[in-house]
């Protein structure tokens, strides 16, 4: 990495490690990454695809989310994203069912796969080209907005936040080219032990949180004159969804940074200890603040 006054350094568990842990979930206020040296693994042929539900499938779907969230260990080879979307006047669910094997519907996901689908894209294949399939579902050229919120993983909740969802929707769908969705992703309680691995990163999630679910309203438009009042949708759905996330005592202060919108606390979403241990790294290594306030865009650590 290149520090602010210019010094060139290795940064690994043995080499400044304090910058090694802040880097692992703290932005672009510490350094310039110049190279990554990753630990790779073989990846060969893989099941996966695009499945269309109809929206009737909502509580099915999300019964078998939390089951396979909860039951994580037995299957460490599935990767999951369920997205609600909302395109050209209908409501469709457009899920991506992942498993690193190649193997054709494999039991781990035998309780999505048992849901009516519209149709599917289901097939052994190469990550390749079901990262191909997946960025072609996603039109250029549009405006875009995310905001993010976890919570503790259950069913009916779920449910419920679909319905918001579906309200706050439904006073911005005339916008032109709107193309709104929302996703739930599982972090499971495995990938939290495993951030403990090589030195520990800076989100302030405990395996003792898990699973989570990790959420994305991500909506596109076309015309700049519907910005405000997209983001302010997209902002009450996850204000209402936090809301009765307290009240059932499902919620989680983790807001993910690369889904975060502006105005959200990022860091404060780490805890105040990792919070203030960022801050402590951060005046270490840019005493001037070069990084805080030449370094335009993303979220900082001092406003």
């Amino acid at each position: 990495v290149v520090l602010a006054n210019g010094q060139i350094h290795n940064v690994n568990r043995q080499s400044n490690p304090d910058l090694y842990f802040a880097l692992r979930g703290g932005g672009n206020n510490f350094a310039i990454v110049t190279r990554f040296d990753l630990e790779t693994f073989p990846q060969g042929l893989m099941w996966g695809g695009l499945t269309f539900h109809p929206p009737t499938t909502n509580a099915s779907i999300y019964n078998a989310f939390e089951n396979l969230a909860n039951d994580a260990t037995a299957n460490l080879d599935t990767g999951l994203l369920v997205t609600y979307n909302y395109f050209n006047g209908s409501y469709i669910f457009a899920n991506n069912y992942e498993y690193a094997m190649p193997t054709p519907f494999p039991p781990a996901f035998e309780e999505f796969t048992a849901i009516p689908n519209i149709t599917s894209t289901q097939r052994i294949t190469t990550l390749t080209n079901l990262t191909i399939e997946l960025n072609d579902s996603c039109p250029n050229g549009l405006r875009e907005h995310y905001t993010t919120a976890t919570f503790r993983v259950n069913a009916a909740f779920q449910v419920q936040i679909l319905a918001i969802f579906v309200q706050e929707i439904d006073t911005i769908r005339d916008a032109a080219g709107i193309a709104p969705a929302l996703v739930m992703q599982p972090i499971t309680s495995p990938m939290i032990r495993l951030f403990r691995k090589n030195g520990g990163n800076a989100l302030g999630i405990d395996e003792m949180d898990g699973p989570l679910n990790l959420i994305n309203v991500a909506i596109m438009w076309s015309d700049e004159a519907d910005d405000e009042r997209i983001i302010s949708a997209a902002a009450r759905v996850i204000s209402r969804a936090n809301e009765m996330a307290r009240s059932m005592g499902l919620e989680n202060r983790f807001i993910y940074q690369n889904y975060a919108s502006r105005g959200q606390d990022v860091f404060g979403g780490y805890g105040e200890e990792n919070e203030r241990r960022l801050l402590e790294i951060s005046r270490k290594y840019d005493p001037d603040r070069v990084f805080q306030n030449l370094q335009p865009g993303y979220f900082k650590l001092e406003g």
